[in-house]
């Protein structure tokens, strides 16, 4: 089965919904609504939202649902729990993690040029991310033993926060060995790669901060 993702360049959306494509090992289309004619992009998402996640004559572009649509659309390998509790918690996650650190980046992004803004906003994210380290230490993945749609969040937004100049390094602890367990996963790897020449999208996005 094929599907088409319209994307925008550098934006953690797409990511991690590129991600979650690749863990189902989905063939898909990755077009970028900047190379569209206007009309189209018009066509495509009236409402201008992106991704767009189209299969056959059925589209969806709501960031919230997108994940949980792939999910249930393409059921193996589930990226949810088999457990309701523990996918109960899983979904949760997903909430905080777009409420509270996904903002931070369009917070960064706005404030490139201003380094005292910016080492402010370092800061908090810092403590915020590692007042959360137990999550990351207690299993191999996000309060999981299996790679999730909490994981599919998370490495997109880290992947976009180190092009941001964020770097999550060995003073993380657990945080960064749980970064380096994601970098280290196919999905990621194939997702954070830009065009057919192997450039990775991280060194792309730094290029363009």
């Amino acid at each position: 089965m094929k599907v088409t993702l319209y994307t925008t360049k550098y934006c953690p959306y797409s990511l991690r919904a590129r991600i979650a494509l690749a863990e189902k090992k989905m063939i898909t289309d990755i077009v970028e609504a900047g190379d569209l004619e206007p009309s189209m992009i018009k066509k495509i998402s009236p409402n201008g939202v992106f991704p767009v996640l189209r299969e056959k004559d059925y589209s969806i572009n709501n960031r919230k649902a997108l994940l949980i649509y792939i999910d249930e659309r393409f059921p193996a390998p589930s990226l949810l729990p088999s457990v309701v509790n523990d996918r109960i918690k899983i979904r949760l996650s997903l909430d905080k993690i777009d409420n509270e650190w996904y903002p931070v980046l369009d917070q960064i992004r706005k404030n490139r040029v201003d380094q005292s803004k910016l080492k402010s906003i370092f800061k908090d994210l810092k403590e915020s991310l590692l007042a959360m380290e137990k999550a990351f230490s207690g299993s191999e993945f996000f309060i999981s033993s299996g790679f999730s749609l909490a994981d599919c969040y998370i490495a997109a937004l880290i992947i976009c926060l180190e092009a941001e100049g964020f770097i999550l390094d060995e003073e993380y602890g657990a945080i960064y060995e749980y970064k380096k367990r994601l970098f280290a996963r196919d999905s990621v790897k194939k997702a954070n790669l830009k065009g057919g020449a192997g450039e990775s999208l991280l060194k792309t996005l730094r290029a363009h901060r």
